[in-house]
């Protein structure tokens, strides 16, 4: 609902994409779950497992800014036991990357966070997530190659975490 973002100009259009969402849902008698039962839940796809972390209902009862901080992060298992993780735009503004990680754990693939926007793939989340591949989602991901203006002590910069990644091979 746009009445928990707190700041009018970031709301863009989150409450007509998701009227639309519900309403296809609805007309193709999908199921709709709006309260995950538990956090996390896991769902099979063939012989595959998703986790999927509601980062935002069980953690804070407030408003947002705007709606990044709300973004679901999911973990695929595959059959073989290799896991990836996105987590569209989640973010650390509101420690959710700080809150998760170490619920996730170790991972062979994982998309960078937010785009790899400042305030988001922290040092903590890149080292847990220990990946051995990195994407990075768009062009806009070297910002975090460069000093987070959020961030005053480069050593917990994500670019050092980025980095130390890279040179891991």
């Amino acid at each position: 609902n746009d009445s928990m973002i707190s700041n009018p100009e970031r709301r863009y259009d989150n409450q007509i994409v998701y009227d639309n969402l519900i309403d296809a849902a609805k007309k193709c008698n999908a199921k709709i779950t709006t309260r995950f039962e538990s956090d996390p839940i896991s769902l099979r796809l063939g012989t595959s497992i998703l986790t999927v972390y509601n980062t935002f209902s069980t953690r804070y009862n407030h408003t947002f800014n705007d709606a990044n901080s709300m973004s679901l992060v999911v973990k695929l298992t595959a059959s073989n036991g290799r896991t990836a993780v996105i987590g569209g735009d989640f973010d650390d503004f509101l420690h959710g990357e700080s809150d998760y990680a170490h619920r996730i754990g170790k991972v062979d693939v994982a998309s960078l966070n937010h785009h790899g926007y400042w305030g988001s793939n922290t040092q903590e989340w890149i080292n847990t997530l220990d990946a051995k591949i990195l994407l990075c989602p768009n062009i806009s991901s070297r910002a975090s190659l460069g000093q987070d203006p959020f961030q005053n002590n480069k050593e917990i910069c994500p670019f050092n975490s980025i980095q130390k990644q890279l040179t891991k091979g």
